[in-house]
């Protein structure tokens, strides 16, 4: 009897020093309900939060700090986005995030952090944005009714005239409605389909020639075209958009500047790879891809934020050597120091001429960097136009 009142009393001694911690708030799924190229609108579950709890919860995107301990890099793109503790109609509680800006970028890894009275929580999430009005389902859906005489006699097919209901040509209609067919850009979905000349076969062949029509797909890039608008435009039945995106890059690696998938060439062929090598690519290898070759573009832009910002002086440096033939660098003019320690370069003919290749080669990154640009800002405005 005496044994079991000092169990008892060291259970509730044990339950009363428990840390409130295991009760605390929980962060759930993230629900995103916006599109590329718009304000980002996300919600966020809140679990098993009482309502002491609530009143003292507050929730933020964490600090810089947080992202470097984490791993994950924090852009600028992060400090628009405030998130709010709000509630749905059944009354459970959520947590809204938006942006005071459209977001540009597909892919966006982001860090939320909770605190209350008694804790606090972090959990990393990752933002996939399709462009607005995109429906995986549906365009799943539109590839499996397929109309023999389409496909059998659909060779050369115009994305703003055709009408076979096949998955490519129907996303190329959608993306080329409400515009004048002389002011489009004119793209060719060539599509090899094995000739059946007998009827009674039709059934049995069909499933093959289908096959056959999706791996031979073939586009020609034109200003404002993504890999992502190709791989949505391109997709095969049952491959992911991830799939898509990483097996097309694969298997065109030469469209591409610098090896890297968000710098697609103009006047390039992408060829679909065949169902086969696009359905073999793990889904956790295509995204831990696709996330390395954000991760090595924003690194470029960030680069070519410093060649843009350094051009002045470049520009500064010719001028002299056709002036002087001497050239100071950037260190001694913003900060001289001795007169011993400032540095003279001395050019000489061939080095002029070498100094004027310089200002051509810059000349014409400048110029492709304009026109990448360009290319990407329409892109964008195209999807926002499609909301």
């Amino acid at each position: 009897m005496h044994k079991s009142k000092i169990k008892q009393i060291s259970l509730a001694v044990c339950l009363a020093l428990m840390p409130l911690s295991i009760y605390a708030a929980g962060l759930g799924k993230l629900n995103v309900n916006s599109g590329l190229g718009e304000p980002l609108k996300a919600e966020i579950e809140l679990l098993s939060v009482t309502p002491e709890e609530l009143s003292t919860l507050a929730a933020t995107i964490a600090s810089e700090e947080a992202y470097a301990a984490q791993g994950i890099t924090r852009l600028g793109v992060h400090n628009n986005i405030k998130v709010e503790i709000a509630k749905k109609a059944d009354g459970s509680p959520i947590l809204k995030l938006r942006s005071t800006q459209p977001i540009s970028d597909p892919y966006l890894d982001m860090l939320v952090q909770v605190d209350w009275a008694t804790g606090r929580l972090q959990r990393e999430y990752t933002v996939l944005l399709d462009p607005p009005g995109y429906n995986p389902q549906t365009d799943s859906n539109s590839v499996a009714p397929v109309n023999l005489p389409s496909a059998i006699s659909s060779e050369n097919v115009e994305p703003t005239t055709s009408n076979v209901p096949s998955n490519s040509s129907a996303n190329a209609a959608t993306t080329t409605s409400g515009s004048t067919p002389s002011a489009k850009k004119t793209k060719k979905v060539k599509k090899a389909v094995a000739k059946q000349p007998v009827q009674d076969d039709v059934d049995a062949m069909m499933p093959a020639a289908s096959n056959q029509a999706a791996d031979s797909q073939e586009q020609t890039t034109q200003r404002g075209d993504t890999l992502s608008s190709l791989a949505k435009e391109m997709q095969v039945e049952g491959v992911s958009l991830d799939q898509m995106l990483v097996g097309l890059y694969e298997n065109n690696q030469e469209a591409f500047v610098g090896g890297n998938m968000n710098r697609l060439k103009v006047g390039q062929i992408i060829k679909v790879p065949t169902k086969e090598s696009l359905t073999s690519i793990g889904t956790q290898e295509a995204k831990k891809s696709i996330k390395m070759h954000s991760a090595n573009w924003n690194a470029y832009r960030n680069s070519l934020a410093g060649t843009v910002a350094a051009a002045p002086v470049m520009a500064d440096v010719e001028e002299k050597q056709s002036t002087s033939g001497k050239i100071a660098t950037a260190e001694d003019k913003a900060a001289p120091v001795k007169a011993g320690a400032q540095d003279v370069v001395k050019l000489s003919a061939g080095e002029k001429d070498a100094g004027k290749g310089a200002s051509k080669a810059f000349d014409a990154k400048m110029t492709a960097l304009q026109e990448e640009a360009t290319a990407r800002e329409k892109s964008l405005k195209e999807a926002q136009d499609r909301t």
